[in-house]
């Protein structure tokens, strides 16, 4: 009897379905807690509504005496996306002159009577002048000397994030500036120190 041979039936092989990316997204959020969710949306947010705040910054803008480094007029600048209400702007000088040592200067303290804009959109500016050439330390009209390199400058602009004087919704940046000889001891130029 001859015998029949057995045919090889073909190997199937099953390949698993893959599921369609709205799947897989759909489980991995499922997999993080709600807790960790809040927690990534809370900051999110928070690092959103911090990089919208006003922040001022200031540089040097025209000089109304060549000789006299406190004419020297400041531009202030909302750096914020957000605007700024009610600027108001604090000056305190101290002037160094010859006879002066280093840490004797005669010191003016006072805040500029100018107008200043109601509010200032992002990226807009607005003239933080301390120019006060008639002033001295007890505000009679005598001259002040002239001074010397190491003279500084301290000026403060107040600000407030919504329009209200509540001290709540207000917030201060002071500016530290220093003068430094050029032009072969000619002039002084303001070096800025830093802010706080």
């Amino acid at each position: 009897m001859s015998k029949r041979k057995k045919r090889k039936q073909p190997i199937q092989v099953r390949v698993a379905p893959v599921p369609p990316p709205s799947q897989v997204r759909e489980s991995v959020v499922k997999r993080v807690p709600r807790s960790l969710w809040s927690l990534i949306v809370a900051f999110s947010v928070l690092i959103g509504v911090w990089g919208a705040l006003p922040s001022i910054s200031i540089t040097e803008g025209d000089r109304l005496d060549a000789t006299d480094p406190f004419s020297q007029i400041f531009i202030a600048k909302n750096e914020g996306y957000l605007p700024i209400f009610s600027p108001e702007i604090g000056c305190v000088m101290y002037r160094k002159v010859g006879w002066a040592t280093a840490s004797d200067f005669l010191v003016v303290k006072f805040n500029p009577n100018a107008p200043y804009p109601p509010f200032i959109i992002h990226a807009g500016t607005f003239t933080a002048s301390c120019y006060a050439g008639h002033l001295t330390p007890d505000n009679s009209p005598n001259p002040i000397p002239f001074s010397v390199p190491g003279s500084k400058l301290d000026i403060t602009i107040t600000y407030g994030f919504w329009p209200t004087s509540r001290p709540f919704w207000r917030r201060s940046q002071t500016f530290h500036f220093e003068t430094r000889a050029s032009d072969g001891g000619k002039t002084q130029q303001w070096v800025q120190e830093g802010s706080g």
